[in-house]
């Protein structure tokens, strides 16, 4: 064995170091992806809920109890664990070395969770204030709804924060599919069959509000998408 400042290497191969070293950047990015998303999403849920007793005092809260429970058990907690298995992005070995005391938020990361968070629960108040015209009900399921699905579509945003998502490849993470065409379809079902319209609160929606909630809800994509490209041009 040789013995390295910091490390023991059992294998003198150069090859085999590269591909621990690429090993290791890859754990972490996805570590850094998962926690970003997680602060994120719960930042998109605090958003909603304080802006809307600041602007609407008089009406219903955004969500009830356990919608929040709902989101944050199921459309937080599964595409963090996708996340977490995501393939490397293919310039990874090209990065300049990490500083081992480099937070977890360097290179824009705070900036990317608050404006996303921001963004977030923006959207969120926004069916809100379109399902009051309605009934209280109606717009804490429009919320509730653009709520979950953001974030679901928010998990495709940290497949990379530099390279669109449509170069990195949008169907490389078979998890990360899964997990949003599942979560979807259980949204979908949470607010159209009746023993979960009682159990969570719901209503069922109408076709141009489900157009309102999954345009909405993609536009945490477009966004992203958006400032990837402007940064890149820059």
């Amino acid at each position: 064995c040789k013995q390295a400042s910091d490390m023991i290497l059992a294998d003198d191969n150069f090859a085999t170091i590269v591909k621990a070293v690429e090993e290791g950047r890859g754990i972490y990015e996805n570590i850094q992806k998962a926690i970003l998303y997680l602060l994120s999403c719960n930042l998109g849920e605090i958003m909603s809920l304080f802006l809307a007793i600041l602007c609407m005092p008089h009406v219903v809260s955004t969500l009830s109890a356990i919608q929040i429970l709902w989101v944050n058990l199921i459309t937080d907690a599964f595409p963090a664990l996708a996340l977490g298995v995501d393939p490397m992005e293919w310039d990874i070995m090209e990065q300049q070395p990490r500083n081992a005391k480099e937070s977890l938020f360097a290179h824009g990361g705070w900036m990317f969770t608050i404006l996303n968070g921001m963004f977030i629960g923006t959207i969120t108040l926004v069916a809100f204030r379109y399902g009051l015209n309605s009934s209280p009900a109606k717009a804490q399921t429009m919320a509730f709804m653009v709520l979950s699905l953001s974030q679901l579509f928010h998990a495709f945003n940290l497949r990379s924060r530099t390279h669109s998502i449509f170069a990195v490849g949008l169907f490389k993470n078979k998890w990360l599919i899964l997990t949003f065409l599942f979560s979807t379809a259980l949204q979908i079902a949470v607010c159209q069959l009746p023993i979960f319209n009682f159990i969570l609160k719901t209503v069922p929606l109408d076709m141009m509000s489900w157009g309102l909630v999954f345009g909405l809800s993609a536009s945490v994509i477009f966004i992203n998408e958006a400032s990837k490209w402007f940064a890149k041009d820059k």
